[in-house]
């Protein structure tokens, strides 16, 4: 993940295109990440 051109995130006024691009792109990750966990703990109780 890169570094935002902002120090923080209380409003959205500053914050360039990139900055959004990078948002979106590690909360799809971050959502990827969750569902083949999910994926995980379903299949491991359907084994037992």
């Amino acid at each position: 993940m890169s570094a935002l051109s902002q120090q923080h995130l209380i409003g959205i006024k500053y914050i360039t295109e990139e900055d959004i691009q990078s948002i979106f792109k590690t909360a799809d990750r971050f959502k990827d990440i969750l569902q083949q966990q999910v994926k995980k703990s379903l299949h491991s109780g359907i084994l037992r």
